[in-house]
C-alpha cells in the first residue's frame, strides 16, 4: 500500500511539473482592461529617456531640499505610480470606472475602489486631444500599527508629485513630498 501511494505521489509530481499555466496575473481576463498605470508609465519612461534638466524637491516633515538634476532614473522614479495599477485578475470586480466623453471624445476616466482593503482607492485620468494630460491617484494602506496615505499626481511634461503621509498608532505622523519639475 505504501509503495502504491509513493508511486502515485511521484507520478503526480512528474505530471504536474510538466504542466505550464499560461496566465498573466496582471491582465483582466473577463473584462476589457482598465487604464493601466503600469503600461502608461513604462511608455513614459521610454519617452522621457533622453530628456534632460529636472528640478527635484524633497520635503520630509517640513524640511526641504532642492536639487537640479541633468537626468533621472525613471525606473526608480515611477515605481510608486506603476505599483498603483488596478489591472489584476483577482481585482476584476473590485473597481468601478466611469468615463466622460465630450463630442464622442474621451475626456476623463474615474476609477473607484469598492474594497477598502485594496491599496489603490481612486484613479483619475484627464485626457486632452486623445492623450493623457494628467493622472491623480489616491492610495491608502492600513496595517496593524500604521496608516499610510499616498497622493500621486502626474502632469504630462510639467511635473509629478508623490505625497506620502504615514501615521503610527502612537500618533506620530511623518510626511514626505517628492516633487519633480521638467525644465
Amino acid at each position: 500500500m505504501n509503495r502504491l501511494i509513493l508511486g502515485l505521489s511521484i507520478f503526480i509530481v512528474i505530471t504536474l511539473s510538466n504542466c505550464s499555466l499560461d496566465i498573466e496575473q496582471n491582465k483582466r481576463l473577463d473584462q476589457p482592461e482598465l487604464f493601466s498605470t503600469e503600461k502608461y508609465f513604462a511608455a513614459e519612461k521610454d519617452r522621457l529617456a533622453d530628456k534632460r534638466g529636472f528640478t527635484k524637491y524633497v520635503n520630509f516633515n517640513g524640511k526641504e531640499e532642492m536639487m537640479k538634476l541633468d537626468s533621472l532614473n525613471f525606473d526608480q522614479e515611477f515605481i510608486p505610480f506603476i505599483n498603483t495599477d488596478i489591472n489584476k485578475v483577482i481585482w476584476s470586480d473590485q473597481y468601478t470606472c466611469d468615463s466622460t466623453f465630450t463630442n464622442n471624445t474621451l475626456d476623463r476616466i474615474n476609477c473607484s475602489c469598492l474594497n477598502k482593503k485594496l491599496k489603490t482607492r481612486s484613479l483619475e485620468v484627464n485626457i486632452k486631444n486623445n492623450e493623457v494630460e494628467s493622472i491623480r491617484i489616491e492610495c491608502m494602506l492600513q496595517k496593524m500599527l500604521m496608516e499610510t496615505m499616498e497622493y500621486l499626481t502626474y502632469e504630462k511634461d510639467a511635473f509629478y508629485q508623490i505625497k506620502r503621509i504615514q501615521t503610527l498608532e502612537t500618533g506620530v505622523t511623518d510626511s514626505t513630498i517628492v516633487k519633480v519639475y521638467f525644465r
